[in-house]
């Protein structure tokens, strides 16, 4: 139903209706006129369309707002989704953010966010925040990204023009905490402001600020996250896997949090498990992609942040040394996923000979 010229009351009958086509795989309404409205109606109606795989909203006008309502349902809904079409929908940067990290554990195949309202930075955000997914090849062209949209075209807009006569004096100073200096201009002062997150919202898409963003009780968090899980080896193993990949050795706060974390998820977790060493060990290296297993587990692409981390657990008086001799033999073994993290790889193997 392509350019049909359907507005937000249309898109929002339409939306209401797919609840009942449980087994549609192809939604395209390029070319219509959603508005935010439409785009949150339809949000609603795709979540539980768990077998569709095609998503055309492309040239639809969704708004930022209408995009985040689509990223909040793909986020936990539509799980064979394989293409996503947003297109010109006047999108900002913040939105298509969203939308990116929504897409985290999809198998997707294209994603296309062309014209958009991006802008420059824009732009490599999204593109780094696919590439830590390993995601980045589904990124179709962004060369028709209108900027972003907080940006004005022209520089003098912002400023307006002053007469010579009306300059301050020379010497007169400007006392505003809001304002800093920057080169030969006063701009205003960003304020310094951590963003809140959920454990859930981390380990939906892992990123460092995210973690630091749990809060300071962040390791009692993450226990009581796993009270119930100790033991089910895949669901622990997994979560201390996406406190591991977001390791920056040049950010001790960041190193800090993991570490406390690490002891919070591993430290009880294998006390409790002390018969099941052998599923605790093949758990993490079929998820290092190590050895393969008969479950269709996606290995990590970087396992630099999880050698790191290892380097610490391994000095841990809760790692059982019977896992730190077995872990030797693989680490040491040459491997494509080990070459491309020497130095990682060195660092856990000079914690394990220790």
């Amino acid at each position: 139903m392509f350019q049909n010229g359907i507005n937000h009351e249309g898109i929002t009958a339409l939306a209401e209706s797919l609840v009942y086509n449980k087994n549609l795989k192809v939604i395209n309404l390029n070319d219509n006129t959603f508005t935010a409205k439409g785009a949150i109606s339809m949000a609603k109606s795709i979540e539980h369309l768990d077998k569709l795989e095609v998503i055309n909203f492309g040239d639809c006008l969704v708004k930022s707002e209408g995009a985040e309502a689509l990223a909040d349902t793909l986020k936990n809904g539509v799980p064979a989704l394989k293409e996503l079409y947003l297109a010109f929908g006047e999108i900002n940067s913040l939105a298509a953010v969203k939308i990116v990290e929504s897409l985290y554990g999809k198998a997707m195949e294209k994603l296309d966010f062309n014209g958009n309202c991006l802008g420059e930075d824009g732009i490599e955000e999204v593109k780094g925040t696919l590439e830590a997914a390993d995601q980045l090849d589904i990124l179709g062209s962004l060369s028709d990204d209108e900027g972003d949209d907080e940006e004005d075209d022209d520089d003098d807009d912002e400023y307006e023009d002053v007469d010579e006569d009306e300059e301050d004096e020379e010497g007169t100073t400007i006392k505003d905490p809001a304002l800093e200096v920057k080169g030969t201009a006063i701009i205003p002062k960003k304020e310094n402001t951590q963003v809140s997150y959920t454990v859930e919202e981390f380990l939906t898409f892992p990123t460092a600020d995210k973690l630091l963003g749990i809060g300071n009780d962040r390791a009692d968090k993450f226990s009581n996250h796993l009270k119930d899980k100790q033991s089910d080896v895949e669901s622990v193993i997994k979560v201390f896997m996406n406190v591991a990949i977001v390791m920056d050795s040049k950010r001790p706060k960041v190193i800090e949090a993991i570490h406390e974390c690490t002891d919070a998820i591993l430290g009880q977790f294998l006390k409790d498990n002390d018969t099941k060493m052998d599923v605790v060990l093949n758990t993490i290296l079929v998820h290092m992609g190590l050895i393969k297993s008969e479950d269709k587990i996606k290995p990590i692409a970087d396992l630099s942040g999880i050698l790191v981390t290892l380097a610490y657990v391994c000095k841990q008086e809760y790692f059982p040394v019977k896992l730190k001799n077995i872990l030797t033999v693989f680490i040491a073994k040459p491997h494509p996923a080990l070459n491309r993290c020497v130095e990682a790889r060195d660092q856990l193997l000079s914690a394990l000979y220790t």
